[in-house]
């Protein structure tokens, strides 16, 4: 190998001597999380309760760019990863479902010590949302699946805050799986 070499621009004027690299073994855990709202797998490395974020990000960067994919990661057949992919996504939506039918039902308790429970759809929302606003005298629930940019401006929050400082209790739910 031809490091100093004068006559083709290649000089050496100072060298260092590297010690022999060293190999440490350490436990890791890898984890491949789905984001059921997004649709979205990330992988996280963890060593113990941390995470390693330089090789999370690195493993999840080479898994962007299809350099190595999930099934090879995990060593798991196509089959078996969309049939996790699918019970997580029928148990979230389970879940939601249970949650929704506990505040149906709570609104319905509710609603008979004589509070009024409204379901709105589409083109309705916006001017009823802040007639019932307007109106709450202790409590207002409001469960919005696919909230928006559209009702949630500043004058909408500049409301919220002015019943809320009156002593208005306002609850607000929000989102849906994507698959729903």
């Amino acid at each position: 190998m031809a490091f100093h070499v004068p006559a083709d621009g290649k000089i050496v004027t100072a060298f260092k001597a590297i010690p022999p690299t060293q190999t440490f073994w350490k436990t890791i855990s890898l984890f491949v999380i789905f984001n059921t709202l997004e649709e979205k797998l990330s992988i996280q490395i963890r060593s113990g309760k941390k995470i390693l974020e330089s090789g999370s990000n690195w493993l999840e960067s080479i898994l962007n760019e299809r350099k190595i994919s999930l099934r090879s990661l995990c060593k798991l057949s196509e089959e078996a990863i969309n049939f996790e992919l699918e019970t997580i996504l029928n148990q979230k939506n389970t879940e939601i479902e249970f949650r929704l039918e506990k505040i149906r039902q709570q609104t319905l308790e509710t609603a008979q010590k004589t509070v009024t429970a409204v379901q709105l759809r589409n083109g309705q929302i916006a001017e009823a949302l802040l007639e019932v606003l307007n109106s709450g005298k202790h409590q207002v629930l409001i469960y919005y699946p696919w909230i928006n940019q559209a009702v949630i401006d500043d004058k909408f929050i500049n409301l919220l805050q002015k019943l809320v400082n009156r002593g208005l209790g306002i609850l607000i739910g929000y989102g849906t799986a994507r698959r729903q």
